[in-house]
């Protein structure tokens, strides 16, 4: 992986920080005009921040700015049954902006020290995006074949334009 000196990356509280993250999601979403929103409320509300929640936050900063945030869910204690008790974080959510690779190198190298720190034998990720699968390739995370479902229900009332392609869509 490679450094960016100006790329600080580690755990993240993100407790009052609204501001912060809603900035984030503007950058990021800019990207994405058909992704699900993530802004704070999304998710702070989605993935908590007390101590019993079974998710641990992480973060980029670029020269003091938070230029990623990335949410893993904690292994079950006594790991998979299905998996012979292997113990596996997940990569539940990722917010950083496409074009800025070095960000979710940085993101994913954050991913697994968490993941280390919570003795996890393994992390597991889905993504749809293209950039985000790039970056997962990148770092040796092994494509298994599955398939994507996603139900959209616009309550709006907006008239929608969106894109065709699943790549034109972030979903994680």
């Amino acid at each position: 992986r490679s450094t960016a000196d100006a790329l600080e990356a580690g755990p993240y509280d993100p407790v009052g920080r609204e501001t912060e993250l809603d900035a984030l999601w503007a950058t990021a979403q800019t990207r994405f005009p058909t992704a699900v929103v993530r802004d704070s409320h999304y998710l702070l509300q989605r993935y908590g921040t007390d101590l019993r929640s079974p998710y641990v936050w992480v973060a980029v900063k670029n020269r003091g700015i938070l230029a990623g945030v990335a949410v893993v869910r904690r292994p079950r204690p006594d790991g998979d049954a299905r998996l012979k008790g292997i113990r596996v974080a997940a990569l539940a959510d990722v917010v950083y902006a496409p074009d800025q690779p070095a960000t979710g190198l940085a993101l994913l190298g954050a991913v697994e020290h968490a993941a280390e720190s919570l003795d996890a034998d393994a992390v597991v990720g889905t993504a749809s995006a293209p950039a985000l699968q790039l970056l997962l390739r990148r770092q040796w995370y092994l494509p298994i074949a599955g398939n994507v479902h996603l139900l959209f229900r616009d309550v709006s009332g907006e008239p929608v334009t969106f894109g065709r392609a699943l790549g034109d869509w972030w979903l994680t």
